[in-house]
């Protein structure tokens, strides 16, 4: 039984590195691709993909609920002793179908009337932008019909597979921007039949992987009881549900910002947005790595394990992100002038709490992904999204009462404490998660880990005033005092020893 844990912790800990290798090629390579498009489609060009990108990607919001559901139950049945993992594919398949082909023809009507009519674009560039779209949306409609098989390798943990062929897909996407200087004839077609073609060729290789791999699993049975089918949409429903409350909330807070302080403070805010989503990937890449075995372990019924992971990545994934966090908080506005030169006002306070803000949202994924574990969501849902919302009510009452456009970032942060206490309260009801061990063994490390570690940080500052050498230096002292923080005090003495067995002993 123990070695079992120790398997799985292991196995946890490669994907993650794995999920880790991914995120830092692909972010670099992304990075570089951007700038080389741009300068190869140039200004209008690059203006129209992106245009037409956003009109594609907005119709497709209705995706991430329904993949989420899916990953969850061959999760689910991955777990158990009886489940059957074909079914939940060949269910799968139909519902992704009748959702690429739902959007084709809803996106394909109005996408075409939205460039012939409301689109503002040169009129020699119209036949190239209705070009750019066919291929935007096939590639959509694949893309779709790639997920229930992408879902497949990670419900195996299969995780090393993904990471390469997702490293393979962006330098892919690196030789399709680089190729636009070599190739004589219009960019924007050239690119974007390209970025279909990629996307054609990583379906292909994806399918046959789980086709050589998986073959039991995608034998595509016949479908006699339409039970499990209904309560997938379900469950899709609610956390579409979620989803849309989530969206909402954030969309409204941005309108109040617009309304009371003006398009200068959606700017910052809108720079604090890309910010906490570069470094959220710190933590979900971790995340992606054990959500699989928390579903497989409520499926084998061996909830004293699945507890106990949940607590472990509850506290991971908190300590990974605040290696992140911490230095960029404490040279935040440095960093945002190198980045933006001018960035705009305030943009760093709103960086700040939304960065204060993902700390929050990193100790309570776990327990969503143990919520959808047991199915039983509704109840969840129905008390969590009038939380959530409720953001819009305090963020319209504190600008009304005059306080700073930050003030809306605050209350998001106190929303997502009182968020926290629900949930623990909601997996203590499903799961009978312990909540004082929760406190013990997790809120207490990470609460004196991070007070070290601010303190030092704040004292290192006291003493040096270049901005340079806080970056540099700062870092430096903060990562070897964060090193050992973290060992002493934000691991439990069986982690310990296992760090130091593996230490003395390769």
């Amino acid at each position: 039984m123990g070695d079992q844990s120790q398997a799985n912790n292991k196995r946890i800990a490669k994907n993650a590195m794995y999920m880790y290798l991914r995120m830092g090629i692909t972010m670099l390579v992304q990075l570089y691709t951007s700038r080389v498009v741009l300068d190869s489609l140039g200004d209008v060009n690059y203006g129209i993909y992106n245009v037409v990108g956003s009109f594609i990607v907005a119709f497709t919001f209705i995706q991430g609920p329904i993949s989420s559901s899916i990953q969850r139950y061959l999760n689910y049945e991955m777990g158990s002793s009886s489940g059957n993992v074909n079914l939940i594919m060949t269910l799968s398949f139909y519902i992704y179908s009748a959702l690429a082909l739902s959007l084709l023809v809803v996106v394909e009507l109005a996408g075409v009337w939205y460039i012939n009519n409301k689109m503002v674009v040169p009129a020699d560039r119209l036949y190239a932008t209705h070009f750019a779209f066919q291929m935007s949306l096939f590639g959509l409609v694949l893309s779709i019909m790639k997920s229930p098989f992408e879902a497949l390798i990670i419900a195996h943990e299969k995780f090393s597979y993904y990471a390469y062929i997702s490293i393979v897909e962006v330098l892919l996407k690196l030789f399709n921007a680089l190729s636009l200087s070599y190739i004589a004839i219009d960019k924007l077609e050239l690119y974007s039949l390209n970025h279909l073609c990629i996307i054609l060729v990583i379906f292909i290789i994806i399918y046959f992987y789980c086709r050589n791999n998986f073959k039991n699993d995608i034998l595509f049975c016949k479908v006699k009881n339409y039970s499990k089918f209904r309560e997938i949409l379900s469950f899709s429903g609610w956390s579409l549900f979620s989803g849309v409350a989530s969206m909402t909330a954030t969309h409204g807070v941005n309108i109040l910002i617009n309304s009371f302080c003006g398009v200068v403070v959606n700017a910052a805010m809108g720079i604090a947005n890309q910010v906490n989503s570069s470094i959220s990937q710190f933590a979900s890449n971790f995340q992606k790595a054990f959500n699989p075995q928390i579903v497989k372990l409520y499926a084998s019924g061996e909830r004293d394990k699945m507890c106990k992971l949940v607590s472990q990545s509850s506290r991971f994934s908190y300590l990974l992100l605040f290696m992140i966090v911490c230095p960029v908080s404490f040279n935040i506005d440095y960093l945002l002038k190198v980045w933006l030169k001018e960035p705009p006002e305030g943009a760093s306070v709103f960086c700040l709490y939304l960065m204060i803000w993902q700390l929050l949202e990193s100790l309570m994924a776990p327990m969503w992904t143990a919520v959808n574990a047991t199915g039983i969501i509704k109840k969840y849902h129905l008390t969590m999204n009038p939380i959530i919302l409720s953001v819009i009510l305090f963020s319209y009452l504190s600008l009304q009462l005059g306080l700073p456009a930050y003030s809306v970032v605050v209350i998001k942060c106190l929303v997502d404490v009182v968020l926290l206490v629900v949930r623990i309260r909601f997996v203590n009801k499903l799961i009978g998660f312990d909540i004082l061990l929760y406190i013990k063994e997790t809120i207490f490390p990470i609460i004196i880990v991070s007070l070290i570690s601010i303190i030092t940080v704040l004292i290192f500052n006291s003493y040096v005033n270049n901005d340079n050498l806080r970056l540099i230096f700062g870092t430096v002292l903060f990562l070897l005092e964060y090193a050992f923080s973290v060992f002493c005090f934000g691991m439990q003495k069986q982690e310990r020893e296992r760090i130091l067995f593996f230490l003395l002993h390769k």
